[in-house]
């Protein structure tokens, strides 16, 4: 037969209430706001195996969650699918400073399920260059010990666009 669905926007009352139609087998929640989480654990343990449950754009990195359980019930259940983001502002200051104070690149956090988390760069001028990959979200401390390894700027391009700055440089100040 044809498969029963929902789709519940994150401020919808029916994911407030916990009510899922008869024979759900898969619930789209959209944009659930922190308020939202602890709906969305209760139907994950109300609806059990029998229910995908689905977090569009749920956004739970770095969201306010209510309790420390119910963040690793959200963190550890659900698989992110796509990211596409910078690391914190915070890891490009702390590489930076673990770096002595040279520049490190600007970096871009990315996954398409089922690859590898890839840390990448944008140069100035071309594509965007690898600079590691890892098998699971690499956690802040991984992402700052990359950024501050020297090896990484040379990779990412730094040293180029450092050359290309100071040739414009030069080249104003002679013409």
């Amino acid at each position: 037969g044809a498969s029963a669905g929902a789709v519940v926007a994150g401020t919808g009352a029916g994911l407030r209430a916990g009510v899922l139609p008869p024979d759900c087998e898969v619930l789209v929640v959209v944009a659930p706001k922190a308020s939202d989480y602890a709906a969305v654990e209760a139907l994950c343990t109300s609806a059990g195996m029998g229910t995908c449950i689905i977090l569009l754009n749920a956004r739970l990195e770095g969201a306010r969650i209510d309790t420390v359980q119910q963040r690793d019930f959200l963190l550890g259940e659900f698989e992110p699918v796509f990211h596409l983001k910078p690391p914190p502002p915070a890891a490009l200051k702390d590489a930076r400073e673990a770096n002595g104070g040279v520049a490190v690149p600007t970096p871009i956090l990315s996954r398409a399920f089922p690859s590898d988390w890839v840390l990448s760069s944008k140069p100035a001028l071309g594509n965007p260059k690898k600079i590691a990959t890892f098998k699971a979200r690499p956690s802040y401390s991984e992402v700052v010990a990359v950024l501050s390894d020297p090896e990484v700027g040379n990779k990412a391009g730094l040293i180029e666009g450092q050359l290309r700055s100071l040739v414009g440089q030069i080249s104003s100040i002679l013409g």
